[in-house]
């Protein structure tokens, strides 16, 4: 069932105690916030400084909307995870909140946010579906701002939280090191042609190390989130979705209260040929619900 209103765990410990002020300049809300680290924190200063002002929460709350966040890491499977979920009539499970590589200054042009608050609204109220759900999926860094905003606190208590992590996480840190050499996210049509880039990555023990590190790093930035606001998170791994795949859809839906259209089953390819947008067109059908 979806999380109720948060309830800080007020024994959670501490670290990092000024990274908040550090990172907003004292304008974001304190106290159990202040325990999370973030990966390429720099750059995030970087990112919203002069663009976004993160003051005081102003508007009015969405008391009717529903959300459904995908936790993820890179490199989990979670553009599979997303491209199953559309294909059975859940809203679009983008990276909603991402904001580097021009998409920060994009969504403030479209939208005229002066505020986080306000481009958050925006974001949710453009992207959720007829019925009021909100769907996304996002890794730590990407969710942080909303925590430290003060919009977690203020908006997001009807939310059902999900975790995709992969089991294999060495597996999951040599595909995050290849995708990083050659820039070789997402597998399309249009990309068959850096196949042979992916190919000619040399093996490099050390950058392997950095990501395996960085991977779990940010697992355990989740895990303290959870705990620090006593979140119980529906818990699925990238190996069950390749075995699985219409159960950990109908799992999802059973956890989110989204109700599946009637379908034909699902047909999943190799989760690497489904990682775009072709995937809804040529690889996934929606999930039986008979």
């Amino acid at each position: 069932m979806p999380a109720k209103s948060p309830q800080i765990n007020k024994s959670f410990k501490v670290v990092n105690g000024g990274l908040l002020k550090k990172l907003f300049k004292g304008k974001a809300k304190s106290g159990s916030l202040k325990c999370f680290r973030v990966i390429n924190e720099e750059r995030l200063k970087e990112l919203f400084k002069g663009k976004v002002e993160f003051g005081s929460i102003k508007k009015e709350t969405l008391s009717d909307q529903r959300y459904l966040f995908i936790c993820m890491t890179p490199r989990s499977g979670s553009t599979f995870l997303g491209s199953l979920l559309r294909a059975n009539s859940f809203p679009q499970t983008g990276e909603h909140f991402r904001m580097v590589g021009g998409t920060l200054d994009k969504r403030l042009s479209i939208s005229g946010a002066a505020t986080f608050e306000e481009m958050f609204k925006f974001i949710v109220e453009t992207k959720s579906s007829p019925d009021g759900l909100f769907s996304t999926k996002c890794d730590f860094p990407q969710f942080y701002p909303l925590l430290a905003s003060g919009v977690f606190e203020h908006y997001l208590s009807n939310v059902s939280w999900v975790m995709l992590n992969r089991n294999d996480i060495l597996l999951q840190a040599i595909s995050l090191f290849i995708a990083k050499k050659s820039n070789y996210f997402h597998t399309s049509k249009e990309h068959l042609k850096y196949r042979t880039e992916v190919n000619s990555v040399e093996y490099d023990y050390n950058e392997i190390l950095s990501c395996l590190n960085s991977i779990e790093n940010m697992r355990a930035d989740w895990e303290r989130f959870f705990q620090a606001f006593s979140i119980n998170p529906l818990r699925i791994s990238y190996e069950d979705l390749v075995a699985d795949a219409a159960g950990t859809v109908t799992d999802i839906a059973d956890f989110s209260g989204f109700m599946l259209p009637n379908g034909s089953g699902v047909e999943v390819g190799e989760p690497g040929s489904t990682r775009s947008s072709l995937a809804t067109e040529t690889a996934i059908k929606p999930v039986s619900t008979q």
